[in-house]
């Protein structure tokens, strides 16, 4: 990790909200005396790490794992109890630049104003070309994958409404397709590491937790804001962010997610599956060390706030044996997997 002057004593108060009662612990690392480079998948310990595990597990099970403190403590947290350096992500290859430093955010985030915490989390990534485009990409802002004439070109087109009968045009034309070959239906890739892992650790507890706005993170730059320009109502438009339905955004999206999926991981033991698919980033703990079933959430949600990302409450879950992750239901005592009704 990066080789961050850490004071000899840091202090972490989480406040902790439960039936309108509040009430603060304070996790007091004591980190290394010096500091050590790790390399891939080579353990990093430090003296803290069993300590801090402790008071995570003593604390109730429904709180300890959602409040985290301000980003910069959970950045020293993180920095502090990295347990080994993972290999690269993959999917990262970039032919083409993200960002263009000449250009500016379309507007300044959550991602922008934590830019540092990218810096310094990511230090210790094994691809430095990954690293310099990521955070190139939050502080100019994304491109989209575009470099023709409609990024400097104005050009206007008017509204079309869709009625009902061309509701049912489109659904013909969908199923012709369909019949023709030329579209296929597909199903979201399945967790296959995480179900691997649930047929040889019975009875496991499973966890998941989702990203809140998405692609509303990742602010665009604007040299390509044109490109995501509307008119409506004689007024214009720009999106500032990516937007569902482009056909880049996936991609840039999941660059930031692979990113925060390399920090978490670099905190938890390795053997700790983690999986996500895109703004679902779910996995499991051994039964064996149930007292520890929420410390990925709370690693995640550390994470998450030094790097300027927001994660829903109300789609988190964790210390379960059945548990549904992308439309499947994993049920780790019965060791059965099914598709749900929806």
């Amino acid at each position: 990790m990066a080789l961050l002057h850490v004071s000899p004593r840091i202090e972490i108060p989480l406040v902790l909200s439960h039936n309108s009662t509040e009430s603060v612990i304070v996790l007091t690392l004591l980190p290394n005396s010096g500091f050590r480079h790790a390399t891939a998948d080579t353990p990093a310990q430090s003296p803290s790490l069993q300590q801090t595990m402790a008071q995570l597990s003593s604390l109730d099970p429904a709180l300890s794992a959602l409040q985290v403190p301000s980003p910069d403590q959970c950045l020293a947290f993180l920095l502090a109890t990295c347990l080994h350096i993972p290999l690269a992500r993959p999917n990262t290859n970039l032919h083409h630049d993200v960002f263009n430093p000449t250009s500016s955010p379309t507007h300044f985030g959550s991602m922008q104003t934590q830019l540092h915490a990218w810096h310094n989390l990511l230090n210790g990534y094994p691809d430095l070309q990954f690293v310099h485009q990521v955070t190139g990409m939050i502080q100019f802002g994304c491109l989209l994958g575009y470099d023709g004439p409609l990024c400097n070109t104005s050009h206007h087109t008017p509204n079309l409404p869709i009625d009902k009968a061309g509701h049912a045009h489109l659904h013909c034309k969908i199923a012709a397709r369909l019949k023709e070959g030329h579209l296929s239906i597909i199903q979201p890739n399945q967790p296959l590491s995480l179900i691997d892992y649930v047929h040889s650790n019975p009875g496991c507890l499973l966890w998941k937790r989702d990203l809140e706005d998405t692609f509303c993170h990742v602010v665009t730059a604007k040299v390509d804001a044109s490109l995501l320009g509307f008119h409506y109502g004689n007024v214009r438009y720009q999106e500032n962010a990516l937007t569902f339905g482009g056909s880049s955004s996936p991609f840039l999206f999941n660059l930031v997610v692979e990113a925060l999926h390399w920090v978490v991981t670099s905190c938890l033991p390795a053997a700790w599956p983690l999986n996500h698919y895109l703004d679902d980033t779910f996995g499991a703990v051994p039964a064996e060390v149930h007292d520890l079933s929420l410390l990925p959430v709370h690693v995640l949600a550390l994470a998450a706030a030094a790097l300027g990302l927001h994660l829903s409450a109300k789609k988190t879950f964790a210390g379960l044996t059945h548990l549904e992750v992308l439309s499947i239901e994993i049920n780790s005592v019965a060791q059965t997997v099914g598709i749900t009704e929806d």
